[in-house]
């Protein structure tokens, strides 16, 4: 076998070393138990074992997050939502232009209560509010006073399932209003 041992700022030096013959085996040394008792250990084994164990550590700090799993399978439609809540929609039509506007599809099952009306100029407006296209005020409500925020006359079928389309509409305009506002309120079931 060849050595390289290095000399520092000399040449390093090469020592040729050759194998020598095998030992003897040596002597079985003492246990890390029999070494604890000659060191003053008293107890059993056990109790010595036992005693290696300390305190717990403080806890580490956390690792870097997972990758996330693949995506579960979807789970079943849920019944409808139950809302006892009451709400209103609106939308400010300017300028007042005749016509039908769409403000909400109904999520859960809810009535109208009420369509006010409320117009900026011209000299009148007539206005309505459906569901899924049936009128809901049994008469158009005229918006005969300017300035003023006008009640509809009866609600009539103002029962929206899932899914119905609520929309308020323009009917006629006279004079020329420059906005008009419509107000649905809705109350839970």
């Amino acid at each position: 076998m060849r050595v390289r041992v290095d000399g520092g700022p000399q040449e390093p030096s090469v020592l040729q070393v050759s194998n020598g013959l095998p030992g003897a085996d040596g002597v079985d040394g003492a246990s890390a138990y029999e070494i604890a008792v000659a060191a003053g250990f008293e107890g059993s084994e056990a109790e010595w074992l036992a005693s290696l164990v300390g305190a717990p550590g403080a806890d580490g700090r956390d690792g870097t997050d997972g990758v996330d799993g693949a995506p579960g399978t979807p789970g079943e439609q849920g019944p409808p939502g139950v809302w006892d809540g009451a709400i209103s929609k609106s939308i400010l039509i300017a300028p007042a232009t005749i016509g039908s506007y769409v403000i909400w599809r109904a999520p859960i099952v809810c009535t109208v209560t009420a369509v006010r009306g409320y117009r900026v100029g011209g000299t009148g407006a007539t206005i309505n509010a459906t569901r899924s296209g049936a009128d809901l005020l049994a008469a158009d409500l005229s918006l005969s006073t300017a300035a003023t925020w006008l009640s509809g006359p009866g609600i009539q079928g103002g029962t929206l399932a899932v899914g119905d389309t609520l929309a308020v509409a323009i009917r006629n305009t006279a004079g020329t209003p420059t906005a008009v506002t419509i107000q649905v309120d809705i109350q839970g079931v």
